[in-house]
């Protein structure tokens, strides 16, 4: 599988070169720096791996807080970007698209409960008249 996963991520990663080469009609390593790959590699964690809309998340954060950092921080806006980054890692480890999921599972279970204590409201807090508590009790076993 993971030979397979390659073979088809370089076949896209192909077809993508061969389009990028066909609209500038110019390639160089120089055209890719370390800034560029760092973007990339940041967006990739900031997302979160192992979804599909990670990745796209973290390109949307990627490209969209430089922008709004340089807006609210104009003294330092690379401080601000990197200070915002490690906040991010810090408070969702497994980046946005996993926080997303963890929101969601908490907000699963809090609803969950709430609908158990209304049907544990709803049930009789006594025996029923004409059964013993004992015997109720029994049963349940």
């Amino acid at each position: 599988y993971k030979t397979l996963a390659f073979g088809i991520s370089a076949f896209y990663a192909g077809i993508a070169g061969s389009l990028y080469a066909t609209i500038t009609a110019y390639v160089s390593p120089d055209s890719f720096d370390l800034p560029l790959s760092l973007g990339l590699l940041v967006g990739l964690v900031v997302g979160g791996l192992g979804t599909l809309a990670g990745p796209a998340l973290g390109a949307v954060f990627v490209v969209w807080l430089p922008i709004y950092a340089q807006r609210l921080f104009s003294y330092k806006p690379d401080v601000s970007y990197g200070i915002i980054l490690i906040l991010l890692m810090f408070v969702l480890p497994q980046g946005i698209a996993g926080g997303g999921r963890q929101l969601i599972r908490w907000y699963r279970r809090r609803t969950a409960v709430e609908r158990m204590d209304e049907e544990a409201e709803l049930e009789p807090a006594g025996p029923p008249t004409g059964e013993p508590a004992v015997e109720r009790e029994a049963g349940r076993r």
